[in-house]
């Protein structure tokens, strides 16, 4: 049996056929990594989400007790909630990102730049 004979059309199919190949290898490679990434994040998140909620615990624990001043002490236990609720947002975020991590993820805001909290304020949103 005689092989097709290789013109011209038939090697730019070759080639393109390959550089597809390829360009799918690289994207889902990319996208492992990427959602390797945006897991790790989470779990920082979560963890510090955890800290967050068993800081503000232990402020009202303190009042309840008497072993702090009320006033500062429901200070600290609002700061440690508005904190607990960024970082489960910043989870959440990224937990959502890690199930589709072909769409792009804005980048998070620096603790004092963050608009949800008014940095004048201990209110949220």
């Amino acid at each position: 049996m005689r092989t097709p004979r290789m013109n011209t059309r038939r090697w730019m199919l070759v080639v393109a056929i390959v550089g597809l190949v390829l360009a799918a290898g690289i994207q889902v490679e990319r996208l492992f990594r990427l959602r390797s990434e945006y897991l790790a994040k989470r779990s920082h998140f979560a963890e510090k989400e955890l800290l967050a909620e068993k800081a503000k615990t232990a402020a009202l624990r303190g009042v309840v007790s008497g072993t702090y001043e009320s006033e500062e002490a429901l200070k600290y236990a609002k700061t440690f909630e508005l904190l607990a609720r960024r970082y489960g947002r910043l989870r959440a975020k990224y937990e959502r990102a890690s199930w589709h991590p072909w769409i792009a993820v804005v980048p998070d805001y620096p603790r004092g730049l963050d608009p949800s909290i008014d940095p004048g304020t201990t209110e949220g949103p």
